[in-house]
């Protein structure tokens, strides 16, 4: 009872922290089954009461969202720049060293922000929680790539690796033929 009420707790205070994510992210999707089985999983690792559970997925949520909208002005910033590499008149050293110097201030940005979230997790997770956190975020990232290398959906260079294999295994195909 007590797991389903903190369950409850988490799935309410990620839907209500960020409304878009309910509106975007049905729970019956592939992302969303996925962000609820990180949230379960971690609630059960770190062991979390109803309380610390209550104080720990707004701020953690939060990370995400400013994590996530970092993320989407590098991917724009790396397309601009294959768009304009692309293009014959190229692009000039000055434009390059822009988006670059961009997606390095971008990265940094998301190194403050996750320095700032953990020097807080103090206030609302014990130490050994804070050590269990810190491992499985590890951990769920090498268990997440491992499915998918295993359902191969990713190679050692992603879809790129599985399109490869792809085109060896149909010129194995016409050379049998």
């Amino acid at each position: 009872m007590k797991k389903t009420s903190v369950i409850l707790i988490i799935l309410t205070t990620i839907i209500n922290a960020n409304p878009a994510i309910g509106q975007k992210l049905s729970y019956g999707s592939p992302e969303g089954r996925l962000e609820m089985m990180k949230m379960w999983k971690m609630t059960e690792i770190l062991e979390l009461s109803e309380e610390q559970a209550s104080r720990f997925f707004p701020r953690y949520n939060s990370l995400e969202k400013e994590l996530k909208n970092i993320s989407v002005k590098q991917r724009e910033l790396l397309i601009k720049m294959k768009k304009l590499t692309g293009k014959k008149n190229g692009i000039t050293e000055k434009e390059l060293e822009n988006i670059v110097t961009k997606i390095s201030n971008l990265e940094q940005d998301k190194k403050e922000k996750k320095k700032k979230f953990f020097e807080g997790l103090d206030q609302v997770l014990s130490t050994d929680q804070m050590a269990k956190y810190y491992g499985f975020e590890i951990w769920f990232k090498e268990e997440l790539r491992q499915g998918l290398k295993k359902r191969g959906e990713i190679g050692s260079y992603g879809k790129f690796d599985r399109r490869d294999k792809e085109m060896r295994d149909k010129k194995k195909m016409k050379k049998q033929r």
